[in-house]
C-alpha cells in the first residue's frame, strides 16, 4: 500500500509519472482485467477501516493500493456488504457508499475522490509549513489555542505571542479551539500566514466565576479575568496544579525551573512587573492565602480564577499587585453519594543522551593535551550517563467520596503520589487529605469548614555546579569505575578532590520534608433579600526540615572533614479573621447593584533555624549531634507580622 503524502520534484517529473501510468494502462489493460476477475477475496469482519480494508485485499492478492493521504482518509469506516467475490465485486459493492472512486492500473488499485476530475498529478498537494497568529477581537494574542489539521489529525498550540506553525496543504481545513472561545475553522488556501481572531463563546458569558470576596456572572465583569473549571483539569493527567494551568489561561505564563519532578513553577500574570521585588501572584485557597500551591492535589480543584489587572485585584491592595489566583476546591452536592477512585501511571526518559568519550578516546585526548598518567592503573571504561540516568516513573492514587442532601454536603478525599525522576536518587513523595463540609441550619444561617493536610518529601540533585551531577555525567573521566578500595568511591585522576558522578549523586544524603495544615470555618447569615453577612476564620501552619549528611569515609569531601551534617528548619503559622457584608440585588430586571464592606485582621509568625557540624566519630549517626565540631555559628530568626485591613466596593450595571 502506497500512501503518498508529498511528491518532491519538478513538473517534468510529475508529467513523466502520468505518462508512464497511461502507457501501463494501455499495455496491460486486458491482462489486468483477466486477473481481476480470476482473483477471489474473502472478508471476515463486518466493518473495516479503509487502511485495514486495503491491507486485507493486498494480503489475499498480488494487488497494491495507491492513494494520496491528503485526499483520502484511511481511518474512515467501511461497512462490508459483499464478503466473498472478485476484487471488482468487492470494490464496487463496498466502496459505493463512499465518496471515492478507483481505477485498476496493472497490479495497482488507484483511489481518488469521485468529485476530483483532475489528472492524478494534480490531486497530490505538496505539504507546506503554514504559520499564523491567533488573537481575540481586541487584537490581544491568545496563548494555548489548539490548532488542529482536521485532514491529517496533526495539531499544535500557540505560543506566548499567539503564534503557531503547522504542516498543511492548500485544501486542508484548520480548526482553532480554546476554552471560553468559539471554535472556528479556516481553509489554508494560498495563504502562507493566517491571522485568526476568536470570539468569546456566548454560553461563557452566563458562567458564574469566583472573584474577590464573592462571585459574579462573567458578562458583568469589567476587569481582566481568566478561569478554569474541574473539567479542564480532569482532561490532563498532571501531578502538579500549575501543569494543568499551562496553555489554558491567556496572559498567564507558567515556567518550570528544572526537569526534576519537585521543581517548582513560576506563575507570572501579565509578565514580570518588577526586578528587585518578587513577581509571584497572591494565592488564595478557599478564602485563605497560602504561599505554595505545588502541594495541592489537582483532583480536588473545582475552579481557578486569575485576576489579572488592577481593577480586578484592587480589593486585595498591594498583596495583589502581581495578580491574584483564586482556587476553589470541590464541595458536597445534593444527590446520590459518589465514590471515585482513579490512578495514574506515567514514564519519562531522556530523549537523547549526548555522546561521551569512551576510555580509549579519553586516553588519546589526554595524551594529546600533554597530561602524563600511568594508564595501567586506570583500566575501566565507564559510561557515566548510563550509570546516572534511568527511566522515570510517576504514579498517583486518588480516592474521594462526595454527596449530601438538601441541608448538608460533604467532600472527602485522599491521595498518594510518587515521582521518581530520570536521575538516580531523585524522587518526590506526596500525601494529601481533604475534607469539606457544609450545613444549612435554617433559611438564615449556613456553616461550613474546609480542612486539608499535605505531606511532601523529596530528594533533589545538584545539577550544573562544579559538583553537579548532570555536568559531571558528561565531563566525568571514563577510565575509573564507581568504587575503589574498601568500598570508597573513586575520584577523578586529574582532580583528586572531585568524586565520580555516581558518588556526587549518592554520597551526599539529603532530603526535604514539609508538613502543611490548612483550614477554615465560616458562618453565613442572610439578613435581608440580597444582603448577606459572612464571618470566616482561616489558619495555616507548615513546618519543614532540610537535612544533609556526608559519610566520613566514602567520599573525598567526607574524608576531608571527617563527616558533615546540616539541619535547616522553618516553622510558620498564619491566621486570619475576615468579616464581610455583601449586597447583590436587581431591580425591575434591569438595574443591578452590588456592594461589599469588609474588615480583615491577620497575623503571621515565622521561626527559622540553621546549624552545621563536622568531625563524626561514628558514621552510623547521621544527625547533626553526631558531629563534635560546629562549623558555622547557629542562626535563628523569630519574626511576626500583623495586618489590619478595611475593604469597600460598589458596582452597578444596566
Amino acid at each position: 500500500m502506497y500512501n503518498l503524502k508529498t511528491i518532491q520534484g519538478t513538473g517534468k517529473k510529475a508529467k513523466l509519472f502520468a505518462a508512464l501510468l497511461a502507457i501501463q494502462c494501455v499495455s496491460h489493460a486486458n491482462l489486468a482485467m483477466a486477473n481481476v476477475n480470476q482473483t477471489k477475496i474473502k472478508l471476515q469482519d463486518k466493518e473495516y477501516t479503509l487502511a485495514k480494508f486495503a491491507k486485507e485485499i493486498e494480503r489475499q492478492s498480488s494487488y497494491v493500493f495507491l492513494y494520496d493521504n491528503s485526499q483520502i482518509n484511511d481511518n474512515q469506516k467501511i461497512r462490508i456488504n459483499h464478503k466473498d467475490g472478485s476484487i471488482v465485486e468487492i470494490l464496487d459493492d463496498n466502496l459505493k457508499e463512499l465518496s471515492y472512486s478507483y481505477k485498476i492500473v496493472n497490479n495497482t488499485i488507484v483511489l481518488k475522490r469521485k468529485t476530483d476530475d483532475m489528472p492524478l498529478r494534480n490531486t497530490i498537494n505538496v505539504q507546506q509549513l503554514v504559520k499564523g497568529r491567533v488573537s481575540d477581537v481586541d487584537g490581544k494574542a491568545l496563548t494555548g489555542v489548539t490548532i488542529r489539521n482536521t485532514t491529517t489529525g496533526r495539531q499544535t498550540e500557540t505560543d506566548s505571542k499567539g503564534e503557531f506553525s503547522i504542516e498543511a496543504t492548500s485544501t486542508h481545513q484548520l480548526s482553532f479551539s480554546s476554552i471560553g472561545y468559539e471554535t472556528i475553522s479556516s481553509t489554508v488556501g494560498s495563504n502562507s500566514f493566517l491571522n485568526v481572531q476568536m470570539k468569546t463563546a456566548n454560553n461563557q458569558l452566563e458562567q458564574i466565576v469566583v472573584v474577590g470576596f464573592g462571585t459574579q456572572k462573567k458578562k458583568d465583569i469589567t476587569g481582566a479575568i481568566a478561569t478554569m473549571s474541574t473539567k479542564d483539569i480532569e482532561d490532563r493527567p498532571v501531578t502538579q496544579l500549575a501543569s494543568a494551568m499551562e496553555g489554558k489561561m491567556a496572559g498567564v505564563e507558567i515556567v518550570k525551573s528544572s526537569g526534576q519532578p519537585q521543581a517548582g513553577f513560576s506563575i507570572r500574570v501579565r509578565g514580570t512587573s518588577t526586578i528587585t521585588a518578587g513577581s509571584n501572584p497572591l494565592y488564595i485557597v478557599d478564602g485563605v492565602p497560602t504561599e505554595n500551591i505545588s502541594e495541592l492535589n489537582p483532583s480536588d480543584i473545582q475552579s481557578i480564577s486569575v485576576l489579572k489587572d488592577a481593577a480586578s485585584a484592587a480589593v486585595y491592595g498591594s498583596s495583589g499587585a502581581n495578580g491574584v489566583v483564586l482556587i476553589t476546591t470541590k464541595r458536597g452536592t445534593n444527590g446520590k453519594t459518589q465514590v471515585n477512585f482513579e490512578t495514574y501511571q506515567g514514564f519519562s526518559a531522556i530523549r537523547k543522551k549526548p555522546s561521551v568519550l569512551n576510555a580509549a578516546q579519553y586516553r588519546e585526548l589526554m595524551t594529546e593535551m600533554g597530561e602524563a598518567l600511568d594508564w595501567s592503573k586506570y583500566t575501566a571504561d565507564t559510561n557515566w550517563p548510563d550509570q546516572l540516568f534511568r527511566t522515570g516513573h510517576s504514579q498517583k492514587y486518588q480516592a474521594s467520596v462526595r454527596g449530601g442532601d438538601e441541608k448538608t454536603g460533604f467532600y472527602i478525599s485522599g491521595s498518594y503520589q510518587k515521582d521518581n525522576g530520570t536521575v538516580i536518587t531523585n524522587t518526590v513523595n506526596k500525601v494529601n487529605f481533604k475534607v469539606n463540609l457544609d450545613h444549612q441550619i435554617n433559611k438564615i444561617f449556613k456553616v461550613g469548614t474546609s480542612l486539608s493536610y499535605n505531606r511532601w518529601y523529596d530528594v533533589d540533585i545538584n545539577e550544573n555546579s562544579r559538583n553537579g551531577v548532570i555536568m559531571n555525567a558528561y565531563l566525568g573521566s571514563p577510565v575509573i569505575g564507581i568504587y575503589g578500595d574498601k568500598g570508597a568511591f573513586t575520584v577523578d585522576p586529574f582532580y583528586t578532590d572531585l568524586d565520580n558522578p555516581v558518588a556526587l549523586a549518592t554520597g551526599n544524603e539529603h532530603s526535604y520534608i514539609n508538613n502543611r495544615f490548612t483550614g477554615n470555618a465560616f458562618v453565613e447569615a442572610n439578613i435581608l433579600p440580597g444582603l448577606k453577612f459572612k464571618s470566616l476564620f482561616g489558619y495555616e501552619k507548615f513546618n519543614n526540615q532540610y537535612r544533609t549528611f556526608v559519610d566520613p569515609f566514602r567520599t573525598t569531601e567526607g574524608r576531608k572533614y571527617k563527616g558533615m551534617a546540616t539541619l535547616q528548619q522553618q516553622d510558620n503559622q498564619y491566621w486570619m479573621s475576615e468579616n464581610t457584608l455583601n449586597y447583590d440585588r436587581t431591580f425591575s430586571d434591569k438595574h443591578h447593584f452590588t456592594g461589599l464592606l469588609g474588615y480583615i485582621t491577620t497575623k503571621t509568625q515565622t521561626t527559622i533555624s540553621n546549624i552545621a557540624t563536622q568531625n563524626f566519630a561514628n558514621p552510623a549517626i547521621h544527625t547533626v549531634n553526631g558531629g563534635s565540631m560546629i562549623t558555622e555559628m547557629p542562626t535563628a530568626i523569630d519574626a511576626a507580622v500583623s495586618t489590619v485591613s478595611g475593604i469597600a466596593k460598589i458596582g452597578y450595571d444596566y
